[in-house]
């Protein structure tokens, strides 16, 4: 009896160690060096032409309206039509109507990094097309997306964004 119980603690605290075990942290440095070099390849062979900031978020700017109102804070809603995929072109995600009035709405500073950063370069109006690498958008974690496909880790995405609308967000 004894010896059962003392197998059961053992099996029960290998169980609990296990469990409390870490994931590597992860590392930015090397995961950027893997996505800039799939993008380049992924340029080189399209014959897309961008430019790069200097923490690797590759964009070109299809239109800019310089009239249109730009993104000024965190705070900010933003409206936008997009289309979003992976760099082998398969469909990720877009806005579900053309429709001025149906863009996707969202507080600007809840946006993946990648996302930010590019629609803060044009105003509304403008369109751009930026390709995330992981570390700007959602590294190496898993996303579960209700009643669609699960991502893995390290993603790269490919986006054409339009800005549609920018408005101070009313707190009550």
């Amino acid at each position: 009896m004894l010896k059962s119980r003392t197998l059961w603690a053992l099996v029960l605290l290998a169980c609990i160690f296990y469990a409390c075990k870490n994931d590597p942290p992860f590392d930015k440095a090397t995961q950027a060096k893997i996505d800039d070099d799939l993008i380049i390849k992924f340029l080189d062979s399209s014959g897309v032409e961008m430019e790069r900031t200097s923490d690797g978020l590759y964009y070109k700017i299809i239109s800019d309206a310089d009239t249109g109102k730009a993104v000024t804070d965190t705070t900010d809603t933003v409206s936008v039509h997009y289309v979003g995929k992976f760099l082998d072109g398969t469909l990720y995600d877009s806005t579900s109507s053309a429709i001025d009035t149906l863009a996707t709405k969202f507080v600007f500073g809840d946006a993946m990094q990648g996302w930010r950063k590019g629609i803060s370069m044009i105003k509304t109006g403008g369109e751009i097309r930026l390709i995330i690498p992981s570390a700007m958008a959602y590294q190496d974690r898993i996303i579960r997306r209700p009643g669609l496909d699960t991502l893995g880790p390290n993603k790269i995405f490919d986006f054409d964004i339009r800005l549609i609308r920018v408005a101070k967000r009313v707190v009550k």
